[in-house]
């Protein structure tokens, strides 16, 4: 029997982790959750090495190396394979994110070379088939979350500071991020939280597990 995985995607203050959060407690046992890769990170070899190179230059201000993307490539092609040789299982995952989609989506902003966008799309075609959700929100019910978030002391990392940085390249990404999960999975249900709270929306996905 295939894995059944069931994918929730977002932008950050989407409401993404709050739903999955709120998931697990409504179903407690009766699913289970990872995060980013569909293998397990800790057997990854080049995935530990991606991280510990990213903190690295970023604990020294510095830019990363010219061959992070290939590292980053090497992380994800282990991760399919990985998957691939696991065992199966009845037991329904809920996979918060997939680096590999949010990163496609980066490195189209950035405009990268063909070569690494084609070998994107080849990792891309390999995911297994999956039940996709993707979350969204207002702009301005993400800047409401976001200040909310400051304001709490949880620390500001990443694609959270930019929507204050640079908003229009923030969803731009966005953009980018939820036309290629739609592309990979084109069933992807989109759930606007902007006047949801979490336990609505993760009621309203468990009610397709």
């Amino acid at each position: 029997m295939k894995k059944r995985i069931i994918l929730i995607s977002g932008m950050d203050f989407s409401g993404k982790s709050t739903t999955v959060d709120e998931i697990e407690r409504l179903s407690p046992g009766d699913v289970t959750t990872q995060s980013k890769l569909i293998s397990s990170p800790g057997n990854n070899v080049a995935w530990q090495k991606r991280l510990l190179v990213k903190a690295h230059f970023e604990s020294h201000g510095l830019q990363k190396p010219q061959d992070y993307e290939s590292l980053i490539l090497k992380a994800l092609e282990f991760d399919i394979a990985q998957f691939q040789n696991s065992d199966t299982s009845v037991t329904p995952i809920i996979q918060d994110t997939l680096f590999m989609l949010k990163r496609y989506a980066k490195v189209i902003q950035k405009n990268s070379s063909l070569a690494i966008l084609e070998k994107y799309r080849e990792l891309i075609a390999l995911l297994p088939e999956m039940d996709s959700v993707y979350l969204t929100t207002t702009p301005q019910e993400r800047m409401r979350r976001f200040y909310d978030r400051s304001r709490s002391n949880i620390k500001i990392t990443g694609t959270d500071k930019l929507l204050l940085e640079n908003p229009d390249s923030f969803f731009q990404l966005d953009e980018i991020y939820q036309q290629q999960v739609l592309q990979r999975f084109p069933n992807t249900r989109i759930i606007d939280t902007t006047n949801t709270t979490p336990t609505e929306s993760a009621k309203s996905i468990i009610e397709e597990l």
